[in-house]
């Protein structure tokens, strides 16, 4: 590799700047039929940005991913990173599934019940991370999940 491109990467490497970005797409559902058509999307419904060197950026990915799921989805996504029917691949991004009502909001157990019973509709909420290291997308999830518990 040529020298001057071993310099940029090595400067380009002292810092990391880190953009998450969230998509939305709430999917309408029934119980007898499974999903029907999407309802809507929402673009960009959050962004969050952090810096970080190399021997921290483990902590900080996990921290701030499990801020926006604790505040965004009411989940915790490092415990939801090992269950691929949670947390999985989606048109290339990563992706939490949450059943919904049309405001986004997380259903009761009335509501679920009266879903079941065709009474109530009720949608999936995909959310979609979008993870930027330095500008560059990352869609690994066996790479998201080993910066995420420092695996090496």
């Amino acid at each position: 590799m040529n020298s001057t491109i071993q310099r940029l990467n090595e400067l380009i490497c002292e810092e990391y700047n880190v953009e998450i970005k969230l998509d939305q797409s709430l999917v309408h559902d029934s119980y007898d039929e499974g999903e029907l058509e999407e309802y809507m999307f929402y673009h960009n419904v959050a962004e969050y940005c952090f810096y970080s060197q190399p021997d921290t950026l483990s902590e900080k990915l996990r921290n701030k991913l499990n801020f926006i799921s604790n505040g965004e989805l009411q989940t915790e996504i490092v415990s939801d990173l090992d269950n691929d029917d949670e947390f999985s691949y989606y048109e290339d991004r990563l992706c939490i599934m949450q059943q919904a009502r049309e405001d986004r909001t997380q259903p009761s157990e009335d509501e679920v019940e009266l879903w079941k019973k065709g009474d109530f509709k009720l949608y999936n909420l995909y959310t979609e991370f979008k993870i930027y290291f330095n500008g560059q997308q990352i869609s690994d999830l066996d790479l998201i999940r080993d910066l995420m518990t420092g695996n090496k």
